[in-house]
């Protein structure tokens, strides 16, 4: 009898020691996981200075770039007031008219082009911050997670800061597809100026 008191004893000292082990390995893995998700917070707030310097960069280059277009339609309408040209047509007979509008539609579409990166920045700003919040919400009930919703928010951040470093650096190109003014429109709205 004494014998298999003293087998039981063994085995349920194994199963303890086994459970004991085990149950490390698991606070192990979620110290890891507590760990990379604290990591990928970082990462988030990071990535957002950088959006929002990009931002104020790509607003200063706007302004400016507005400023040069107001520059060129005061001049236009100097210039249509002065000769009295009232058509397009005729306006683009006169070089520096021509000139000037073609130089109006260039910056008018580089201006919608910033316009159209200075959204995607706003837009992933708004997201990184939806998922920086859900990650802090997430760690506080962290022991409760399993590793599969863990793992599934860390793919997540992962592809969504991945995506926008691949977009918030690409050089803007003439090629993009953006809408813009023409030069007929832009000569409507200046000979409709006061």
């Amino acid at each position: 009898m004494h014998t298999n008191s003293y087998i039981k004893y063994i085995f349920l000292s194994g199963m303890f020691f086994i459970i004991i082990l085990m149950s490390g390995v698991d606070i192990y893995a979620e110290n890891e996981k507590i760990k990379i998700l604290n990591q990928k917070l970082d990462e988030i707030t990071i990535l957002r200075e950088k959006i929002n310097e990009k931002d104020v960069l790509l607003n200063d280059i706007l302004d400016e770039i507005k400023s040069q277009e107001n520059n060129i339609i005061t001049e236009i309408n100097i210039r249509q007031k002065k000769t009295k040209v009232k058509t397009y047509e005729k306006a683009i007979q006169s070089p520096r008219i021509y000139f000037d509008l073609k130089l109006a539609v260039k910056l008018n579409k580089y201006m919608a082009q910033i316009n159209k990166k200075i959204l995607f920045l706003h837009t992933s700003d708004e997201d990184l911050r939806f998922m920086f919040e859900q990650t802090k919400d997430d760690l506080k009930i962290a022991q409760t997670l399993n590793n599969i919703k863990i793992n599934e928010l860390i793919s997540n951040i992962d592809q969504l800061t991945n995506n926008i470093y691949l977009q918030i650096d690409k050089k803007i190109s003439p090629n993009d597809k953006v809408s813009m003014k023409t030069g007929e429109k832009i000569w409507a709205e200046i000979t409709s100026m006061p």
